[in-house]
């Protein structure tokens, strides 16, 4: 595992979930999402997903929620960059993408950079991996 999802406020908060690149990571009040915050009432089953591309940049995609999904304080429909100490929001809970074993660091601010642009429109998105490390049943 090379980074990490870190719940720092909400229901679930210090739930920490190891992921790796080359799978994709739901995350959602559903028993089927690997990241599962069921105590978040605000959250869809499937809220939003966290993939790498082939270069190992880190994704958040939002998913069709009806709470929205923010990335520092702005809502957004689409897939933005993340890269690690960024925070966002899903429902009413944050989540903080992190490289594996840090710990969660002292009201630091949510940041978030892109490698060419934070936005990718439809045409140039990342082919999603269908896997999960985690199992289905």
């Amino acid at each position: 595992m090379t980074h990490q999802l870190r719940v720092t406020v909400g229901p679930a908060a210090g739930q920490v979930l190891p992921i790796s690149a080359g799978y994709l990571y739901s995350i959602g009040r559903g028993a089927e999402a690997q990241l599962s915050i069921p105590q978040d009432t605000t959250l869809s089953r499937s809220h939003a997903q966290i993939y790498f591309d082939q270069a190992n940049n880190a994704w958040l995609l939002k998913n069709e929620s009806q709470h929205g999904t923010l990335l520092n304080g702005e809502v957004f429909n689409d897939h933005r960059y993340i890269q690690p100490g960024t925070s966002f929001q899903v429902g009413d809970s944050t989540v903080m993408f992190q490289v594996a074993g840090e710990a969660a660091p002292a009201g630091a601010p949510a940041r978030a950079g892109a490698p060419a642009s934070s936005c990718l429109d439809e045409s140039s998105r990342p082919a999603l991996p269908t896997s999960s490390p985690c199992p289905t049943d």
